[in-house]
């Protein structure tokens, strides 16, 4: 990610991609806390880009599907944590 942030930007689409795919690779291992912070990151800067640029459908859809995966690693993550 720091090769990203520093070669692009913090806010760039490739970026912001890369931290998805490391996002679902945490949850994937079961490392369900990462995979949650960074997914609560992805989303508030992908909404900051969104404020910025045309709100195309494509964006609207991958928005709405961060959204989902950090509502299910959110129940995930408390209903294992009892």
């Amino acid at each position: 990610m720091k090769k990203y942030k520093e070669k692009l930007s913090e806010d760039h689409p490739d970026t912001l991609l890369a931290m998805n795919n490391l996002a679902c690779t945490y949850s994937a291992l079961g490392r369900n806390e990462d995979a949650l912070g960074l997914y609560e990151t992805l989303l508030k800067k992908r909404k900051k880009v969104l404020d910025y640029m045309a709100k195309d459908s494509l964006s609207i859809i991958q928005l709405n599907h961060d959204l989902i995966d950090l509502a299910v690693l959110a129940m995930e993550t408390s209903f294992f944590a009892q």
